[in-house]
């Protein structure tokens, strides 16, 4: 599945000696094994940290069925240099990996000596994590380009539950990175395996600065983008059954339930979005209808600078294959959101613009686009949160933005402070009495 395809991502060859040690990582980032940090879900709101010296972080979790995230081959296809959990028993030349409980259900794992993972990301560090075992071997890691250093995955013990901690990137310069992870299977000499195995990635993220109030996050759903956005082509909504995550045990109910999608399947159709704060996110389905999408990222002014401009493959081949496919498959292992893009460290004092554009499939068919939310998060400081308002949350951020927004209807004055919110901040026993006396009215109505 190669997701990324224009400026495409740096080619790690065997011109990497496999037989060398471990080495450190490059000059910019430090190695380290620190406790685990635990993925986020697309459907909840992030967490913000703020550090001694008054700068905010949030993690960002990359799983590998996003678009961000691009596997060399034909990932999923007979002959592709990957498999996934659709495909792992089929095509795997050892054991299938056991179902546990990777995140999302999803993972992508290979034996092909050189297969590589290209991640894109913004921020200062980066957590990988798949898995380890007496199957898994060495991995190089090529960050920007730079010089790789190599790691291994392999462990004589079977590894057991979620995914686990593979390496970590820290002390990295802000802004936008890619990272290679190239699997170099067995090295000579070394009782190591010949796997490797992706399956997301936490990305510490910038998002406030000194001396300026701890940010919030404002989401922006599909059935509000017509008031927020400005649409080019042929867009319709849809209500479509949204995917839920897998429980104890990698086992996935059959329980979903319903998100409102903007889609289009007309070539060059776009969608604009303009907004002031300190990151933003796009999420979406993926299936095998979609095509690709263009995401492009500018400043608004005199001087209108493009930031970001790049075309993801939003295709996977998982579901509603095409009618000459051979290997029918019923569905995706995931069909929920995920994450289509991904900015953050921006100027809050900038009004930025992101433009998506649908373009289409290979030979001119046209393809599905998908956009069911937008998440901005923003230092709330006046004026609508984001340019375009929204429901808030994030770190006890509750509801706000505007009246069109869900949740407590307010207005951007007033911070994403709801009732509920005000209420706690009154006395206790002041609460009680409220409480006492309300249901000492109802009380006496009924026994009239």
């Amino acid at each position: 599945m190669s997701s990324i395809v224009s400026d495409g991502p740096p080619t790690v060859t065997s011109s990497i000696d496999p037989s060398q040690s471990t080495s450190s990582p490059a000059d910019n980032s430090t190695d380290t094994d620190t406790r685990p940090v635990f993925p986020g879900s697309p459907n909840s709101p992030p967490f913000f940290e703020t550090t001694d010296d008054g700068v905010t972080y949030t993690n960002t979790t990359i799983d590998d069925f996003s678009p961000l995230v691009v596997f060399s081959g034909l990932d999923g296809e007979e002959g592709g240099d990957w498999v996934s959990p659709l495909t792992d028993s089929g095509m795997s030349a050892v054991r299938p990996v056991p179902q546990r409980q990777w995140y999302l259900g999803t993972y992508r794992r290979t034996e092909v000596r050189n297969a590589n993972v290209t991640i894109e990301f913004w921020g200062s560090e980066i957590h990988l994590y798949g898995d380890r075992g007496p199957a898994y071997g060495a991995f190089a890691l090529t960050l920007d380009n730079g010089t790789p250093s190599i790691h291994t995955a392999f462990d004589p013990e079977r590894a057991e539950g979620p995914a686990h901690h593979l390496h970590s990137l820290q002390g990295l310069s802000e802004g936008k990175h890619e990272l290679v992870i190239t699997n170099l299977g067995t090295r000579e000499g070394l009782n190591e395996g010949s796997s490797f195995l992706f399956d997301y990635a936490v990305v510490r993220q910038r998002v406030g600065v000194s001396g300026r109030p701890e940010p919030k996050s404002f989401d922006i759903y599909a059935d509000a983008f017509e008031d927020r956005l400005e649409r080019n082509g042929t867009w319709v909504l849809h209500t479509i059954a949204d995917d839920v995550p897998p429980g104890p045990g990698g086992a996935k109910p059959e329980i979903y339930i319903e998100r409102e999608t903007l889609s289009t399947t007309e070539e060059s159709a776009t969608l604009t979005y303009t907004f002031r704060g300190t990151g933003v996110q796009l999420f979406g389905g993926r299936n095998a209808t979609h095509g690709r999408y263009r995401a492009t990222l500018s400043t608004v002014g005199d001087n209108n600078t493009i930031l970001h401009s790049r075309v993801y493959e939003a295709a996977a081949p998982c579901d509603f294959p095409e009618a000459e496919a051979e290997n029918v498959r019923p569905a995706c292992e995931w069909r929920g959101r995920v994450l289509k893009f991904a900015a953050a460290d921006l100027d809050p004092g900038v009004e930025y613009e992101l433009q998506v554009e649908n373009v289409g499939g290979p030979g001119g068919r046209n393809r599905v686009f998908e956009l069911d939310s937008i998440r901005v998060i923003d230092l709330v400081e006046g004026g609508q949160p984001g340019g375009g308002g929204g429901s808030g949350s994030g770190n006890g951020g509750g509801s706000g933005g505007s009246g069109d927004s869900s949740g407590g209807g307010g207005n951007g004055d007033d911070d994403g402070e709801t009732g509920a919110a005000r209420l706690n901040g009154v006395d206790p026993l002041v609460n009680f009495m409220i409480l006492l006396m309300t249901f000492m009215a109802l009380w006496k109505a009924m026994r009239r």
